[in-house]
């Protein structure tokens, strides 16, 4: 009974960091398995829960309108595949790799939270019975984490859009995947090492150069 409670206060936790973050109510319900009363006697008149009334964006089609768009989903879910891959559980790994993308985007962030989570059950088959329309695939030059239509075979990926992005020196400082400073958080503090870490060095040494 004492390691249910704990583990209801857990999703509780992250249901409140999930709300915080702009997730809508149904996704929170979703990802935690706690009722709708519940999180309204909790958590009230959160903004969460008393709006986002309208259709989760579910499309994939939109993660792949533009370069940025891509990149920056691929980041993200890049963050969530280290943590759930070590171990952590799957909400907890969503949240914590949220915040990271949110630390490394600040400023032009274009993924909301309910797309990320749409994302990770586009992937994986977690919290969803449907089958996965997405795949992550690495890319065999750079060794980037790269998201891609779940019919897509790595070579017809290759190089991949960090690739594609990194060999257009010009528009390095108009990319916010590129340059962030270095963001202490909890994926941090488990090891979780970035994965496009290798790119960005790649791409400091072409910004160099030209100058």
């Amino acid at each position: 009974m004492e390691h249910q409670t704990y583990q209801h206060f857990l999703r509780l936790d992250i249901a409140r960091e999930a709300l915080e973050l702009g997730a809508r109510r149904s996704v929170v319900q979703q990802m935690t398995g706690i009722s709708e009363s519940e999180l309204r006697h909790v958590f009230g008149l959160c903004p969460g829960l008393t709006g986002n009334h309208g259709g989760r964006p579910t499309s994939i089609e939109k993660l792949f309108e533009g370069r940025e768009i891509h990149l920056q989903a691929s980041d993200f879910y890049s963050g969530f595949h280290h943590l759930f891959h070590r171990g952590v559980q799957p909400d907890q790994a969503l949240v914590v790799a949220y915040r990271r993308y949110q630390h490394r985007h600040a400023g032009n962030v274009r993924l909301g939270f309910d797309r990320a989570f749409s994302v990770v059950t586009s992937v994986c088959r977690l919290w969803t019975t449907s089958e996965p329309s997405l795949r992550a695939l690495r890319c065999g030059h750079c060794g980037a984490l790269f998201i891609a239509p779940v019919d897509t075979y790595p070579w017809h990926q290759t190089p991949c859009t960090y690739c594609r992005v990194a060999r257009r020196p010009g528009r390095l400082a108009r990319t916010t995947v590129v340059s962030e400073p270095p963001v202490e958080d909890s994926s941090a503090a488990v090891g979780v090492p970035s994965e496009s870490e290798g790119y960005q060095r790649r791409c400091s040494a072409q910004a160099v150069d030209g100058r």
